[in-house]
């Protein structure tokens, strides 16, 4: 989502809100740690971590792609 990311430096800590492909869904993720490379608001992310109950999403890891670098030219 727009403006929700929020990077502090100091804890290496990472929140921001995660929309689903089908846009009618969200969910808060926070996660600690280095800065993904590439990562960016408006970017593809895939985020990965156990199933929890709480109301923001504690990522294990985040994935993100690049889709210039794979669409053909």
């Amino acid at each position: 989502q727009d403006d929700s990311m929020h990077w502090d430096l100091g804890n290496r800590r990472l929140t921001f809100t995660l929309h689903d492909l089908t846009g009618k869904g969200s969910m808060q993720v926070a996660y600690s740690g280095l800065l993904p490379d590439m990562f960016a608001e408006g970017r593809d992310v895939i985020v990965e971590g156990p199933d929890q109950d709480g109301v923001v999403f504690e990522a294990a890891g985040i994935l993100t792609s690049c889709p210039s670098k794979y669409e053909p030219e």
